[in-house]
């Protein structure tokens, strides 16, 4: 299997991931920026 295919396999599960989870996806978003901008 070449790189190119393993790239694209990775992107479309991180899409699938993406798809099945965005509320968490959002709340992890969320919840990184609340962090990095309550130390600065």
């Amino acid at each position: 299997m070449s790189n190119e295919d393993n790239l694209m396999e990775q992107e479309m599960e991180a899409e699938t991931v993406e798809s099945i989870y965005p509320d968490t996806f959002e709340m992890l978003k969320d919840g990184y920026y609340f962090s990095i901008h309550r130390y600065i």
